[in-house]
């Protein structure tokens, strides 16, 4: 499919943590990206280091195929959400 994408959320022990809640939030406003949330040390295959977690990484079918966000200090819903919608569309549309 055109436009594929998956995003991962790594890191989170528990439902009630502050960061699962924004991705969950955000999760809900994206009907075309398929947003899934790893509980266990699968971020080890990914070659994520288990202090960089919290850990977004959305996956792509287009331009670059990996990309990682950068929540530094703030991981808010709103620059999850950017980070998402700016990411969303290769940067070469065909149009038919």
């Amino acid at each position: 499919k055109d436009n594929e994408m998956v995003a991962l959320f790594f890191g989170s022990k528990s439902k009630y943590d502050k960061e699962f809640k924004v991705y969950e939030t955000v999760s809900k406003t994206f009907e075309d990206v398929n947003l899934l949330n790893i509980t266990n040390k699968a971020y080890e295959a990914f070659e994520i280091d288990e202090e960089s977690l919290p850990k977004v990484v959305l996956f792509r079918n287009f331009n670059e195929k990996r990309l990682d966000f950068d929540s530094g200090v703030d991981f808010s819903a709103e620059r999850l959400t950017s980070f998402i919608e700016e990411n969303m569309f290769d940067t070469l549309m065909k149009f038919d």
